[in-house]
């Protein structure tokens, strides 16, 4: 897949000032859908075995990676191998259920591993934290939590590339809440019901004039994804929110121009963090 194609995704963040809007939003509609720690050798400064260091990336916000130590700097590197093209990164998240609120952390980059160089800091909120950077493409990375007051705790490291949405669905972009709630009718005629969790958030968008290489990239996003892994989606209001694609991906073919475009449906739907 070409870097920074997509599906009304053309170019990359930081690239956004040829893209056109609707004016009925007021956020480009951006998609965060691959970590780059999910191909790399990652190492730890230390690791409770019993909540390992692979939870960094498994795409369950709900479970925890924790550390084994309290060092002067805790450190996640990251060494995305020998590989001809390193993926690029414009965007680091962490959920919310961290430990480290207040401290300073840095992202570092390196040309051999050996040797790092800053490349941001920041101050840990008490929930979520999400920034946006130049896209940047390096082989070695490495983040770093000053001073952790106990051994660092957090559900997911999440670096990777944002796509924009080159035009904004046109038509079709609805905001819902999904409950989840069990209903049962009785032999006497009453109704019970269970919450089983928490309501979830819905974007349902239609997109329109997919050109093939678009095409071509939405399906290289579905494949990866494969309808069962979450995604970070920054919708049209400007709301980040953990989501997973619910519909089969299918393209109508609406003409040529003279080349053929095509529109399709989405439905996205919230995802929690399971804890067990």
């Amino acid at each position: 897949m070409p870097y920074g194609s997509f599906p009304y995704a053309s170019y990359p963040l930081g690239g956004l000032e040829s893209l056109q809007t609707s004016e009925i939003f007021s956020q480009q509609i951006r998609i965060y859908y691959k970590n780059i720690l999910e191909e790399a050798t990652i190492t730890v400064t230390s690791e409770n075995t019993s909540y390992p260091k692979y939870r960094l990336y498994d795409r369950n916000i709900g479970l925890l990676f924790k550390g084994n130590s309290t060092p002067s700097q805790f450190l996640i590197d990251i060494d995305q191998g020998s590989h001809l093209y390193q993926n690029q990164i414009n965007k680091i998240i962490i959920p919310s259920g961290h430990n480290f609120s207040g401290k300073v952390v840095r992202l570092y980059y390196s040309e051999d591993g050996i040797n790092y160089e800053q490349f941001r800091a920041w101050t840990m909120p008490s929930g979520r934290f999400a920034d946006d950077f130049p896209l940047t493409e390096k082989r070695y990375w490495r983040f770093g939590i000053d001073n952790p007051a106990s051994p660092p705790e957090l559900s997911e490291l999440w670096l990777g590339k944002g796509y924009a949405f080159q035009i904004n669905p046109i038509i079709g972009a609805d905001e819902k809440w999904r409950r989840n709630i069990f209903t049962e009718e009785l032999e006497s005629g009453v109704d019970t019901e269970v919450k089983r969790s928490e309501r979830k958030r819905v974007r349902i968008f239609d997109l329109r004039e997919i050109r093939q290489e678009q095409k071509i990239d939405f399906e290289t996003w579905d494949a990866l994804c494969e309808g069962i892994k979450p995604f970070w989606v920054k919708d049209h209001g400007g709301t980040l929110i953990y989501m997973k694609m619910l519909n089969d991906l299918e393209f109508k073919y609406d003409g040529e121009d003279p080349d053929p475009y095509y529109s399709c449906h989405l439905e996205l739907r919230e995802v929690l963090g399971v804890t067990t």
